[in-house]
């Protein structure tokens, strides 16, 4: 998956988050910026005894994924990649478009 920062372009990819998730637990979370979700993975793992560590990782990608949507990153999918690819006028002026629909979210 990757994920696109509408404000300065940045693009953040997120591959093997369950492994990830499965070495490091809540700290990756909080390494890719979900730290509600790293927050309550530590207090959920302090009333399990870690055990709930275990199963943090099958949902790793899904709250990642959830974590960057609602701080307002566009989700790139192979078709958009293709597209800035081929038509890069495009790309610009569909990238300002979503800059300013984020504006209007964000109330700048």
């Amino acid at each position: 998956m990757e994920f696109e920062n509408p404000t300065n372009g940045y693009v953040e990819e997120v591959d093997g988050a369950w492994f990830y998730t499965l070495l490091f637990g809540c700290f990756y979370l909080a390494y890719k910026g979900a730290w509600m979700a790293a927050i309550f993975a530590v207090i959920v793992a302090i009333f399990t005894f870690g055990i709930s560590w275990l199963l943090l990782p099958i949902f790793a990608a899904d709250i990642l994924k959830k974590s960057y949507l609602q701080r307002g990153w566009i989700e790139r999918t192979v078709e958009t990649h293709n597209e800035q690819l081929t038509e890069p006028r495009k790309r610009s002026s569909e990238h300002q478009r979503k800059l300013n629909d984020v504006k209007k979210k964000m109330g700048w």
